[in-house]
């Protein structure tokens, strides 16, 4: 299919603009799309991207994938038939914040595409390489606007929560998972009442919420949240990884002691992510310049 061979040339093209390249004059006369550069616009980008997989819904990439066409097909085209001589010398032209610009639009190209075949449903996984490459470059180009990086990339690489909710069912006796529970209750009323008057320069309050479905124990991040009467209430903010009785989107309800965990950026504090316990109690358990590695990119205010 046109769309896939052109994921394919454009995946090998990322890998030559990784590449030291040499001058060359053809590449000279096709310019690079000056929204690739604005993060900000990538920014919005990738939160689309991902309230489409999410939802498993391709319509919402309809209009997005209209206008990059509209706007970058000449390139995206040029890049897609041009040899590897020829597009070495963009290496040199082209920085982070161009390259996540180029992948996200990328990726949402053929991810719509993929749903149009497929009665816009999104049901197959991203492509793993190009998200990776993705949340790598996004990353460098928001230090280079002198923004933290987002504490959890939407689209690419973040802290793997499915082995985290997994340490939360199969390490909850662990000293470094004990502590990190008792930590969120301990810290929770605090968290609840900057929630309900957030001070400027804060925002994405979440908290992470144990539903019980069956003999297992689904874990979601829930936002918009209120308490009513000791109930709280709000919106799934991620899919679940099994449950069938949910989906991104829905508004719940749950009790205080379902509540696992909170998260919130401040914005004030080099956009640093405070809470996420347990994803420090699960890091605790991993070699450490890996777990380094993972809190410095993610900028995850953990305790010692």
């Amino acid at each position: 299919m046109p769309h896939l061979r052109l994921l394919r040339r454009l995946s090998a093209t990322v890998l030559c603009f990784l590449l030291a390249g040499l001058g060359g004059a053809q590449a000279e006369t096709m310019q690079i799309p000056p929204s690739w550069s604005d993060h900000a616009q990538t920014r919005a980008l990738e939160e689309l991207l991902y309230q489409a997989t999410q939802s498993e819904d391709g319509r919402k990439l309809s209009a997005a994938s209209t206008q990059i066409m509209a706007q970058d097909k000449p390139v995206m085209e040029f890049l897609s038939t041009a040899d590897k001589e020829t597009l070495k010398p963009y290496s040199l032209r082209m920085g982070p914040c161009e390259l996540a610009g180029m992948l996200i639009r990328m990726l949402i190209f053929t991810t719509y595409q993929d749903a149009k075949a497929g009665q816009h449903r999104l049901t197959a996984p991203l492509p793993a390489n190009l998200t990776a490459m993705f949340a790598e470059h996004m990353n460098r180009c928001e230090l280079l606007h002198r923004n933290v990086p987002s504490t959890l990339r939407l689209i690419g690489s973040s802290p793997d929560q499915a082995a985290i909710d997994q340490a939360l069912d199969t390490r909850r006796d662990a000293p470094a998972m004990r502590k990190a529970l008792a930590r969120v209750a301990e810290t929770l009323p605090d968290f609840l009442a900057l929630a309900a008057n957030p001070k400027e320069g804060t925002s994405d309050y979440a908290l992470k919420v144990a539903i019980p479905d069956g003999r297992k124990t689904e874990y979601f991040w829930v936002i918009d949240f209120s308490e009513k009467d000791g109930t709280f209430s709000g919106t799934l903010n991620n899919k679940p990884r099994f449950s069938k009785k949910y989906k991104f989107g829905d508004r719940i309800t749950f009790q205080r002691a379902q509540i696992v965990d909170w998260i919130y950026n401040d914005a004030r504090n080099k956009r640093r992510t405070f809470g996420h316990f347990t994803t420090c109690a699960a890091l605790a358990q991993e070699p450490p310049d890996q777990a380094a590695l993972v809190m410095e990119i993610h900028h995850l205010a953990c305790e010692p």
